[in-house]
């Protein structure tokens, strides 16, 4: 017919390649998905991940951060501190954890180990089940949070790590560990795990979490305590006597570390 038209060759290639262009793009109609949206945290843990040489502290926290494993051994500098952020989920609540692992190099006479233990407000005290120089080694370093800190406000958990080892390679039954940690001066939880096979990797955090939140909660209550205190000797001395011994004690010590989302009061 004479009123049909009548394509060039060009047309012609471009009219088949956009047929063909639609046919086979069926899933640009789909509507990309959002990202998933991370949960708004209610508060942070700072929490001090410390051990011996070879332990396994790199492989824990890649392992908590990423679930799997690097895929080749990772290289510290035993000088400089490494630390990583992520989110867990205690008691339906999503909190940020900053897990910081401590260079594992002349720990027990690095001064720089106390300011770190300062700094968090719980800690796992690390140790390889097939070296038992390296739970000697936790022994001193929870000495040095006792020292430090003290123990009733700090939390602690004693952790095996390598729990996936042959029975001839281990050097530390788990009998050994639980008594360590029975006889530490202070309520510190003790269990196995294994970075490779992922054992027990998921309690570690939630636990110190919810430790951490206990303590906090006491220290809150220590405070309002403190404050009722105040208010009565206050009112029965009068509001122009001079600080009281306790008072001045009491709040340099109180503010050591922040105490997270609990606020305490500044205006002393």
């Amino acid at each position: 017919m004479s009123g049909d038209p009548i394509w060039s060759n060009e047309e012609t290639q471009y009219l088949k390649a956009l047929l063909s262009f639609n046919a086979s793009a069926p899933s640009l109609s789909v509507t990309p998905q959002p990202e998933e949206v991370k949960k708004q945290s209610v508060g942070e843990f700072k929490i001090l991940v410390v051990g011996a040489k070879g332990c396994g502290k790199s492989a824990v926290i890649s392992k908590f951060r990423t679930d799997d494993l690097p895929s080749a051994p990772v290289k510290r500098d035993d000088h400089l501190e490494t630390s990583c952020r992520h989110q867990i989920q205690v008691d339906g609540l999503y909190y940020t954890v900053e897990a910081l692992e401590y260079p594992s190099r002349d720990l027990l006479s690095d001064p720089q180990l106390s300011h770190a233990i300062d700094v968090t407000e719980a800690a796992v005290l690390m140790y390889d089940i097939k070296n038992r120089d390296s739970l000697q080694l936790v022994k001193g370093i929870y000495e040095l949070v006792r020292d430090t800190v003290g123990v009733s406000d700090y939390g602690l958990l004693l952790l095996g790590n390598k729990s996936d080892c042959e029975d001839d390679e281990r050097e530390i039954p788990w009998a050994d560990g639980s008594k360590v940690a029975a006889a530490f001066q202070a309520e510190t939880t003790f269990m196995e795990t294994s970075a490779e096979s992922g054992e027990n990797l998921e309690r570690i955090f939630p636990h110190l979490g919810r430790e951490i939140l206990r303590i906090r909660q006491f220290k809150l209550q220590r405070w309002q305590q403190f404050l009722a205190a105040e208010a009565a000797t206050q009112e029965t001395k009068g509001p122009t006597q001079p600080l009281s011994r306790w008072r001045r004690w009491f709040c340099p010590w109180y503010r050591r570390k922040p105490a997270g989302p609990t606020v305490v009061p500044d205006y002393l």
